[in-house]
């Protein structure tokens, strides 16, 4: 079961279904426009297995029958001005990461070029048990993912994760082969140089 914040052109939760046709996915946009527009033209289509709420997702994370209910949560959420103010809360990262089961996993899509994304990885150094990630050297997204600081299960393994990655490319199922994308993942918290992020990006 997924959590998606964020809905876009519908590209992750159409990623997630042509990965695993069984998934049960579930959406948070505050925008309605945004979930027409999705509908209409990127073939996001309710179902039993993908529900779409119109809703503000710092007030869904934080629903008590929400809380240890996904086995991963996504987050994707952007303004014309960059990443909503809302986001940029320790506190909402608290509880999104509630949501997780044991060994569930948490990652968000951060532009790291905009002022607030030191302070949101901070958040994320806190919330999250050695996150990994994913620096886009030619353009500005990184992502971030990892598994909440208190699960007993620990910190995601890169070696699983790199295998789990090789076991979706072998299906052939998406236009792309993530193994190239998980070969680039490194400890969010170690240098630069080691991580191997754009030059002039902090850590």
């Amino acid at each position: 079961r997924v959590l998606v914040l964020g809905l876009g052109i519908g590209a992750i939760p159409n990623t997630l279904r042509a990965i695993r046709p069984e998934m049960v996915i579930d959406i948070v946009e505050i925008d309605a426009a945004v979930i027409e527009g999705a509908m209409k033209y990127a073939n996001v289509v309710q179902d039993d297995r993908m529900h779409v709420y119109e809703a503000d997702a710092a007030q869904f994370v934080r629903r008590p029958d929400r809380q240890s209910y996904y086995d991963v949560v996504i987050l994707d959420c952007f303004d014309p001005e960059g990443i909503p103010a809302v986001f940029h809360a320790k506190e909402f990262y608290e509880n999104a990461v509630a949501c997780l089961r044991p060994q569930g996993v948490f990652s968000t899509n951060l532009i790291w070029t905009l002022k607030e994304a030191p302070e949101i990885k901070d958040h994320l150094r806190e919330c999250l048990a050695a996150p990994l990630s994913i620096y886009n050297s030619s353009e500005s997204n990184c992502a971030i993912f990892g598994r909440a600081v208190a699960d007993p299960a620990g910190p995601l393994v890169l070696d699983d994760v790199m295998h789990a990655a090789q076991a979706v490319d072998a299906e052939n199922v998406l236009p792309y082969f993530l193994e190239p994308q998980v070969k680039r993942a490194a400890p969010l918290f170690v240098s630069k140089t080691a991580r191997r992020v754009p030059s002039g990006v902090e850590a």
